[in-house]
């Protein structure tokens, strides 16, 4: 990824990761038509994305703003991702197993 005319190379920082919860999105569409706005949105999806984060309710003084010149979004269709989070009494829990949310 080519950081432009951004010296202080903050187009490489992760502006967002999020998992696709949305089983209407793309629905009944063929693949050639899919945007990336509706698609990184798609249940069974996730997707990463590099650079600014200055549209993402990030106020101005929150020194994780970051206003670089590139947004760069990345799709992941079919991920093998999986979250496992500690409750409080120290127990696990899957809450995404290969890529798709645990009782969904």
């Amino acid at each position: 990824m080519d950081s432009g005319n951004n010296n202080n190379n903050h187009a490489y920082k992760l502006a967002e990761f999020a998992v696709g919860l949305n089983t209407m999105a793309c629905k009944d569409k063929p693949d050639n038509y899919w945007g990336s706005t509706e698609t990184e949105k798609k249940y069974g999806t996730s997707h990463i994305a590099f650079g600014s984060n200055g549209t993402f309710g990030v106020t101005n003084d929150d020194p994780n703003r970051n206003l670089a010149n590139v947004h760069c979004d990345m799709i992941i269709l079919d991920p093998q991702l999986t979250i496992e989070c500690n409750k409080k009494d120290g127990t696990k829990f899957n809450l995404i197993e290969n890529g798709l949310p645990i009782g969904y």
